[in-house]
């Protein structure tokens, strides 16, 4: 069988264990900065800043479960923060964001006395080599009553509460009344995933929640981020939470890139799969950032063409690089793999030797293919090159 009916049809977060989080030692020694108008003295806000502080302090970026959170939350999603995620992981190679409150206000503005549920803003700031201070993100997240006592909430429930919510197959798509709901590319995603699930097995695929906006901006607010790093509001899979977030109208109700780690996400884990041969495996079946595989694969040529240094090797051997040409490289792989020797192969590939450095994915492919040494390397930057025509 091979994958390709797949693409005619056609872990950022992974699901964490679950374990009583405790105040980390390091915490007092981050700080956190109080905003010119942010009111921490006046009853209910004194503590609903101690409930907010305890949170920060407590490493929410390891997505640990949270007295600081409201349970129900927390009941329905492993990943119950979505804008941790916008928050710790938006600026990749900068030293970790630190928070300043910016404020806490009820929801219905001039509601203080009797108000119930407020909102507490937050910036999330990190700095560059000169010191300089670097927006990352600014957050707001819900702050409510529960057994009497104040803790934190998602804004989706709240902020989608009233959207519109349609089934395909395992998919709920789930989109605001303003969106103009796109049968054709929705009932294309659920073959997608009944196809890729046959493919590899999994005999029951999650449902999938399916939040759609048609614009970056709207997708970060849902999940309660006012402002982020650019690029990072896209879209994006939460296999934790068996959910896809899909921000581009280029994408809508048919993100094959997502819905691919979503659907293999506990497939690969179970193999100790390298992170570049799952982003491989979304970048072949479901392009990237809008560029379809063919696209991606004439980029991966030219750069071949132009840096003759660079090696099957030095791109996926173990150890090696994790960036966006070895995704590329990584999904050249698997689809010469699946055109040499189908699913099988493709299989194989995506189960690794244990090297000393760590998945030897290499050599895994060199056996299911019978190409050792220089042979393996050669077909694969030839198929490259005849992708990259198609």
């Amino acid at each position: 069988m091979h994958l390709k009916p797949i693409l005619a049809a056609t872990l950022l977060f992974a699901a964490p264990v679950l374990v009583r989080s405790q105040e980390s030692p390091s915490s007092a020694k981050r700080g956190i900065k109080v905003g010119i108008r942010a009111d921490t003295i006046s009853s209910p806000r004194r503590e609903i800043f101690a409930t907010w502080r305890a949170y920060v302090n407590n490493e929410p970026e390891r997505f640990a479960s949270s007295p600081y959170w409201i349970s129900g939350d927390q009941k329905r999603w492993p990943i119950f923060d979505l804008a941790a995620a916008w928050i710790y992981f938006g600026a990749a190679g900068y030293p970790r964001p630190e928070a300043t409150l910016v404020s806490i206000d009820p929801v219905i503005p001039g509601h203080e006395g009797a108000a119930d549920t407020f909102i507490v803003r937050a910036l999330y700031t990190t700095t560059d080599s000169a010191g300089n201070s670097l927006p990352v993100a600014l957050t707001r997240t819900f702050a409510v009553r529960e057994r009497d006592r104040w803790v934190l909430a998602s804004p989706i429930p709240r902020l989608t509460a009233a959207w519109t919510r349609v089934r395909r197959g395992r998919i709920t798509f789930i989109f605001p009344p303003t969106h103009v709901f796109n049968e054709r590319r929705a009932e294309r995603s659920g073959r997608f995933v009944d196809s890729l699930s046959r493919a590899f097995g999994i005999i029951t695929p999650p449902p999938i929640n399916f939040y759609v906006a048609d614009r970056p901006e709207d997708l970060a607010k849902f999940v309660g981020v006012d402002m982020a790093v650019p690029q990072t509001s896209f879209g994006r899979a939460v296999p934790g939470n068996n959910m896809i977030l899909s921000g581009l109208p280029v994408y809508g109700e048919w993100y094959p890139h997502e819905l691919t780690h979503l659907v293999l996400a506990r497939w690969l884990a179970e193999r100790d799969v390298f992170g570049t041969m799952d982003e491989g495996m979304a970048h072949w079946l479901g392009g990237a950032t809008g560029r379809p595989f063919p696209v991606l694969m004439a980029e991966l040529s030219h750069e071949l063409a132009t840096r003759p240094l660079l090696t099957l090797d030095s791109l996926l051997g173990p150890g090696h690089r994790s960036d966006s040409l070895a995704n590329r490289a990584a999904a050249g792989l698997l689809a010469f793999a699946n055109e040499r020797g189908g699913v099988n192969a493709v299989k194989a590939v995506l189960t690794p030797r244990k090297g000393k450095h760590g998945p030897d994915h290499l050599s895994s492919a060199a056996d299911a293919l019978g190409l050792h040494g220089s042979l393996l390397d050669a077909g694969w930057r030839a198929f490259v090159r005849l992708a990259a025509q198609k």
